[in-house]
């Protein structure tokens, strides 16, 4: 009787509407909309319908789950398509894959939800709370690592609270997206729990017990012989115990494979290609040559009772304020690059009049501060390694990468290290440039996660890049590298002491407050300085607790200068570990539904 009256539930309008009500939470929960708040109590109203009204054909229900989904999408990234950079097709069509995207999640998420409690008695509903929190970090990381690139990472939405910030330098963004979908769920289950009874009915609960007939009256009509009338109550009984048991038997058997298969890919997304113990997705770096004395290290002898990593280190943020519309204007014109280049430059000339100091200084400048492969340009190349002799600094530029055209014989000598080939023709990378003190330059970093459209005339690279300074390991990332948790996890893993982002984020319009929470997230992580250098903003400084230390305003020119100190502890669990979040969850929701998921919840 259990699951019949399970599938005769009729669903109220307000039932119908949760799904939508829990995209418009999400929604509000991230930046710019930045009430993380909400995130805690975001998918009750979905939660409260999968878990209490399981058996319902919530075909309209399912429908505004998806709509709602969509809106938590299409609310986030909007601004795509305004990008003027990009064709109609293009920008809508990335509009509308996103929103897709968000709703399969919230979809999928919903479809778990009733799976789950389909099998889930009353006793064990408390049960619900790890498999659901469990299955919503699988999700995640499915959609990353399968569909998109990049995933909805709930976990950022708490990027300015400390005790979250905390928990993710032990496991990670997606700890703390387990954590909120945790408490989403018990507070659900609580409220189920402690919910109205009426006539030993647990209203829109776990176990909906049978209410029996209410008795007739004396007067009411005639009766049938009380043989035949009980007859067919029994037949009719049994009519609907059989269609029940096969609903019954048909939902359990639904959760035996759409759990299993669940954790199963999401163990091998994992395991295949994924940082989990010792577990690492991408190349080794590429081995940087032992640094020359004097001016290519650190400007100078090492001060007396000083060992290189103890030295003082400042890095200068660059925001040129450069719009789209001075890039499209120069475009085509190499004047007018050079023209861009040249004020950059004196920005970067009053920077550094103003951050002298001991020890050793990086200039950083944002992602393709100019539109071509600069580095072949002579009058770039010699602009900025003079500035580099004449002030004792290191230089961090963004700039495209052009492959070098196959010239040179097979058997011919290769080119001398940490020098660049300058038979450039085509641009197939976005990269970062490293000019050492000494006007040297090299490529030490490709653009690992490009994103899709906007920079297909990019290739992405394999491994994670890194600049020495004065003793110091400093990670390199571009822009969206950001956003993925295993950019900077495997940076840091392979040694980096501060991570460096250099973006150009002017056409995204307010998804730029979105990679803002990232910045802090990373630096949470793991416990180290990030810094983010950005066209026209944000500019960013965060300190290892993922504190924001330093921000230049949007729309204007601006220098910050962060003081890089040694790192003084370990790395963090999270650092150690990786994604043993994501592991230890597709372990349990693989497992379950043949433990305590299966016929053990039925008694």
């Amino acid at each position: 009787m259990r699951a019949i009256q399970r599938a005769e539930q009729v669903e109220t309008p307000l039932a119908k509407t949760a799904g939508l009500v829990s995209g418009a939470l999400l929604l509000l929960s991230y930046p710019p909309y930045d009430l993380s708040f909400l995130a805690w109590v975001a998918l009750t109203p979905l939660l409260w319908r999968a878990l209490s009204r399981p058996g319902t054909r919530a075909v309209a229900g399912g429908a505004l789950t998806a709509v709602g989904g969509f809106l938590w999408g299409a609310g986030l990234f909007y601004p795509l398509l305004f990008v003027e950079e990009g064709t109609a097709v293009e920008r809508v069509g990335g509009f509308l894959l996103i929103g897709l995207i968000t709703a399969l999640v919230l979809s999928l998420f919903d479809l778990l939800a009733q799976t789950a409690a389909r099998t889930t008695c009353e006793r064990g509903r408390w049960f619900l709370v790890p498999l659901l929190a469990s299955a919503w970090v699988c999700v995640e990381y499915l959609v990353r690592t399968l569909v998109a690139g990049f995933s909805t990472y709930l976990g950022v939405t708490q990027w300015q609270a400390s005790l979250p910030l905390i928990l993710a330098s032990y496991g990670g963004i997606y700890a703390v997206a387990w954590l909120i979908v945790a408490v989403n769920a018990a507070l659900v289950t609580v409220g189920l729990a402690l919910g109205p009874r009426a006539e030993g009915k647990l209203q829109d609960g776990f176990l909906d017990r049978a209410e029996p007939p209410p008795p007739k009256s004396e007067g009411s009509g005639a009766r049938e012989a009380p043989g035949r009338s009980e007859k067919r109550k029994r037949l009719s009984e049994s009519r609907l115990s059989h269609r029940g048991s096969r609903d019954w038997q048909g939902s359990r058997g639904t959760a035996r494979w759409v759990f299993p298969v669940l954790g199963a890919a999401t163990l091998w997304a994992l395991l295949s290609g994924g940082h989990v113990g010792p577990l690492n997705r991408f190349e080794p770096p590429e081995r940087i040559e032992p640094q020359l004395e004097g001016a290519l290290d650190h400007g100078g002898p090492v001060p007396a009772g000083l060992q290189p990593g103890d030295q003082p280190l400042q890095v200068v943020l660059v925001q040129p304020h450069f719009t789209p519309a001075l890039y499209r204007e120069a475009r085509d014109e190499m004047e007018a690059q050079r023209g861009l280049w040249r004020n950059a430059l004196a920005q970067a000339r009053q920077a550094l009049e103003s951050a002298s100091g001991p020890g050793a200084t990086l200039v950083v400048l944002p992602e393709t501060v100019v539109h071509y492969p600069a580095w072949g340009d002579p009058a770039f190349r010699e602009s900025l390694a003079r500035l580099a002799r004449e002030k004792d600094v290191h230089w961090l530029v963004g700039l495209p990468r052009a492959q070098a055209r196959p010239t040179q014989a097979a058997t011919a000598a290769p080119t001398a290290p940490g020098r660049l080939d300058e038979s450039l023709d085509l641009r197939d990378r976005n990269a970062a440039l490293w000019v050492e003190a000494s006007g040297e330059g090299r490529f030490v970093y490709d653009k690992i996660y490009v994103i899709p459209v906007a920079e297909s005339q990019f290739a992405p690279g394999r491994r994670p890049g890194f600049i020495e300074i004065a003793g110091r390991r400093l990670g390199v990332g571009i822009c969206s590298d950001v956003v993925v948790p295993d950019h900077a996890l495997a940076t840091v893993r392979a040694g980096a002491e501060s991570l460096h982002y250099i973006a150009s984020l002017a056409h995204i319009g307010e998804i730029a407050w979105l990679e803002r929470a990232f910045v802090s997230m990373r630096a949470a992580e793991h416990g180290v300085t990030v810094t983010q250098t950005a066209t026209t903003g944000p500019t960013l400084i965060v300190d290892g607790r993922g504190r924001l230390v330093a921000g230049a305003e949007r729309g204007e020119p601006a220098v910050l200068v962060a003081k890089i100190e040694p790192r003084s502890g370990g790395p963090t669990l999270y650092t150690r570990w990786g994604d043993w979040v994501v592991f230890v969850s597709a372990v349990w929701v693989l497992t379950a539904s043949f433990g305590t998921g299966g016929r053990r919840l039925e008694r």
